[in-house]
């Protein structure tokens, strides 16, 4: 399995024609559309909706990559690549800005996706278990509710809130709400 490279020049070739091929490869899974709208990834994804791009045998974000190409900057240590528009798959550079872990922290409680404090009722389970039956997807259902996809797989597959009332397992088929 691929790790999270620490500084993306270990993840990306030095000769500049294989260089080339990168950053063609790159650009060529983001769905770019006018410069002030979000340039969503089109390839693989992580459970919480962020981009994956691999080189070096590295996983690396793509919205980090999508900012390195476009600055040359690579954030490293504490800092890490804020997206201005919230929105995770973005790789447009024009919506990415450098800041601390504790500013993106602030920026997930500043627009109500912080994960502490923030609790799912149990109401709140089974509407989220009825729509993914009915087909919404866990992306729509996390952004719903202000919580990451990952929490969203986390209720589906029974990991969490297995208490509440109402709801059963059925085999692989995952919970189904009585």
């Amino acid at each position: 399995m691929p790790t999270q490279a620490k500084s993306l020049v270990e993840a990306f070739p030095s000769d500049p024609i294989r260089m080339a091929d990168v950053i063609s490869r790159f650009w060529g899974k983001v769905r770019k559309t006018q410069p002030n709208l979000c340039w969503e990834w089109a390839a693989v994804r992580d459970p919480d909706e962020y981009g994956i791009f691999c080189s070096g045998g590295r996983n690396l974000r793509a919205s980090r990559v999508a900012y390195y190409l476009s600055t040359g900057i690579d954030p490293t240590g504490d800092s890490v690549v804020r997206h201005l528009c919230d929105n995770p798959p973005c790789c447009n550079p024009a919506h990415l800005q450098v800041g601390t872990t504790k500013d993106n922290n602030n920026d997930k409680s500043s627009r109500g996706r912080g994960r502490r404090g923030h609790k799912i009722t149990e109401d709140q389970v089974r509407e989220i278990l009825i729509a993914v039956q009915n087909g919404e997807t866990r992306a729509h259902l996390a952004l719903r509710y202000k919580v990451s996809k990952g929490h969203i797989t986390n209720i589906v597959r029974g990991r969490t809130h297995q208490r509440v009332t109402g709801i059963m397992f059925v085999g692989d088929k995952g919970p189904a709400v009585r």
